[in-house]
């Protein structure tokens, strides 16, 4: 694929790592589920993941996604 014809997003320099400055894309999702999120609203029915002959769309990674975190939460895992 000719990657050349796409323009690429507006980039900023963070400090990751301790101090080890990385090149960053200026808008991207906060975390995973963030991510997940906006792909399945954007493409529900879109082809997410592949593992053999296993197939997944965005919305089942999103409501299995959501399955596993209501699981931690049942069991009294919280964030931080």
């Amino acid at each position: 694929m000719d990657w050349s014809k796409y323009p690429i997003p507006a980039m900023r320099l963070e400090t990751r790592f301790g101090d080890r400055i990385v090149p960053a894309f200026e808008s991207r999702p906060a975390n995973i589920w963030d991510m997940v999120a906006e792909a399945a609203a954007r493409n529900p029915d879109g082809e997410a993941l592949v593992c053999g002959d296993e197939r997944m769309t965005w919305r089942e990674v999103a409501q299995k996604s959501a399955q596993v975190a209501a699981g931690f939460k049942e069991m009294g895992l919280k964030p931080g």
